[in-house]
């Protein structure tokens, strides 16, 4: 099975409909219909709503945030796979 790993410039690619966005649209159908594995760290779904923000506005980043989140079944995090887990920051 093929594996992917997806960073934040293609993924604004897809939602921008840049050059490349039908590949990662394809990409994207092969890990959804799981005839591929997904990776997609979780700082790289804070860099797509920040970059949709400042270029075009909350709301956009937010519908973008959505649409990002219905892959979130699909799209694994590496940090898990490798024993690493988010810490909540101490003061």
């Amino acid at each position: 099975m093929k594996s992917y790993v997806i960073d934040s410039y293609a993924m604004i690619a897809y939602f921008e409909d840049e050059p490349g966005a039908e590949l990662v649209s394809q990409i994207l159908r092969e890990i959804r219909d799981k005839k591929a594995k997904g990776f997609m760290c979780v700082i790289n779904w804070g860099e797509i709503y920040y970059n949709v923000m400042r270029e075009v506005g909350e709301g956009k980043a937010k519908k973008v945030l959505e649409k990002l989140n219905s892959y979130r079944r699909a799209l694994h995090n590496p940090f898990l796979h490798w024993g690493l887990h988010p810490q909540t920051p101490k003061n």
